[in-house]
């Protein structure tokens, strides 16, 4: 059995996400995986609907304690899974059944993998965002560079959704390249209406 963590939040494998834990119950589950060495499930609950595509993570570090007894950690995505059922335990947290979710189609998408990284670095620099070299090297390393990329691109919560319930890095490149050209475009925009403002009306 996985425990699971329902949360207003996407995490995929292979990133890293900070969380602050509060709740008592969840205290419990977090202490009780870091003490089996052992993955919890974190899937996405969103209008009182809890997802069936999650992903396993472990805690890599514990970064802060509160007086409280709440901790912030940081946990890294493992590999997702689908809910098979899900039961309350005796402690108060949520533990499921649940099977393994992987690609169904492999493949190498070296010029689609090229495209999206070259549009998604001309979304950032248009925004000026310093995504620090580190990003860069992790994304090379990455064997889903999709993934990678979809932490930084601006998705919504519910295109994160979809984009993890993918199971072709295809398919989740081609999201992401449509999403970026708009985004692309919609930053075009936005820089031209603040020339607009600054210049009185008139574009340049």
């Amino acid at each position: 059995m996985l425990p699971i963590f329902p949360l207003s939040l996407v995490v995929y494998p292979g990133s890293k996400y900070p969380l602050h834990i509060f709740e008592e119950r969840y205290k419990n589950m977090v202490k009780y995986s870091m003490k089996l060495d052992e993955p919890f499930g974190i899937v996405i609950f969103e209008n009182n609907t809890l997802g069936r595509i999650g992903t396993k993570v472990k805690v890599d570090s514990i970064t802060k304690n509160y007086p409280d007894g709440s901790f912030d950690i940081i946990v890294r995505g493992k590999e997702r899974f689908i809910l098979k059922n899900l039961n309350e335990n005796i402690i108060g947290f949520f533990e499921a059944e649940v099977d393994t979710y992987e690609d169904v189609i492999s493949g190498i998408y070296r010029d689609l993998e090229n495209q999206m990284i070259d549009i998604f670095s001309e979304v950032i620099g248009k925004a000026k965002i310093d995504l620090g070299d580190n990003f860069y090297f992790n994304l090379e390393e990455s064997k889903m560079k999709s993934f990678k990329i979809a932490e930084k691109a601006g998705l919504s919560l519910e295109q994160q959704q979809t984009l993890l319930t993918l199971q072709n890095e295809g398919e989740r490149i081609y999201l992401l390249i449509e999403h970026l050209r708009k985004l692309s475009v919609e930053l075009d925009t936005r820089e031209q209406l603040r020339q607009i403002m600054q210049h009185d009306g008139f574009v340049n």
